[in-house]
């Protein structure tokens, strides 16, 4: 059975259609909320009851998770709250080696949520970060630079996802280093791509025009979602480029 945990802050907007949309959630799937504090001191031990003071943050990112656990009910969908649902960012790091994915809206990736950035690269396990209100995905972005963690991250999402991949068509940023294993491997991924869906297109780009190309193909493709290792999603969270995807409200898939 997969375990994936539904992150939730004071922050967040999007709803159990959202999730019910962006999140691979099947039969064989054990769906948790927990609550993302900033508390350090909690370490994820607290036991919520009417003797605990809980910070201004932590009831209202509670009012979110029961207004997400009525609204999933809605589409048919339990979401199991543990007893134990308030996680520090130490404890998140180190339960997420039992997660077989962690997942949240989007929000994380804005400034009001910036300390976020290095604790998402930070998880053991693959991560998805959704938007609100946005139809299914129709297109896919890979952000290719040659390591395992860049061609594994497109099998993992597949096998992730299963079914709610229904993309006709990728595009591949491949950034360039000039390196021979890297063509060889770019290679590999592209005929892989080619086995999965009809339509893949392949750019080699360097670092400095990611921007512009990103941009480009966000722009012109409605419900892109982004995939990438773990480098690439290094580049994007620590760059002006996550603004990007707050902008065109991309779902963003990385791997660790």
């Amino acid at each position: 059975m997969k375990t994936i945990i539904l992150g939730i802050d004071k922050n967040s907007t999007f709803n159990g259609k959202d999730v019910s949309i962006h999140v691979p959630i099947s039969q064989n799937t054990d769906i948790q909320g927990i609550v993302l504090s900033d508390e350090s001191h909690r370490k994820g031990d607290i036991n919520i009851s009417s003797e605990v003071i809980l910070a201004d943050e932590d009831v209202k990112a509670e009012e979110n998770l029961n207004r997400i656990s009525i609204e999933l009910e809605s589409e048919g969908v339990h979401l199991d709250v543990p007893k134990k649902h308030i996680l520090d960012k130490e404890t998140l790091i180190e339960n997420s080696l039992l997660y077989d994915l962690f997942c949240s809206g989007n929000e994380l990736l804005s400034e009001s949520n910036g300390s976020y950035n290095n604790i998402l690269l930070k998880l053991k396990c693959p991560v998805l970060l959704f938007p609100a209100k946005v139809p299914k995905v129709n297109h896919i972005l890979l952000l290719f630079d040659g390591t395992s963690s860049s061609m594994t991250v497109i099998k993992q999402a597949l096998a992730i996802f299963d079914d709610k991949i229904k993309a006709s068509s990728v595009s591949v940023l491949a950034l360039h280093n000039h390196n021979e294993k890297q063509y060889y491997r770019e290679h590999l991924i592209v005929n892989f791509l080619l086995s999965k869906f009809p339509d893949v297109g392949v750019l080699g780009i360097q670092k400095d025009n990611l921007n512009k190309e990103m941009m480009r193909i966000l722009k012109n493709n409605e419900g892109t979602l982004v995939f990438t290792g773990h480098y690439g999603a290094e580049i994007i969270l620590k760059s002006e480029l996550k603004n990007l995807i707050l902008t065109f409200n991309n779902p963003f898939f990385f791997t660790y």
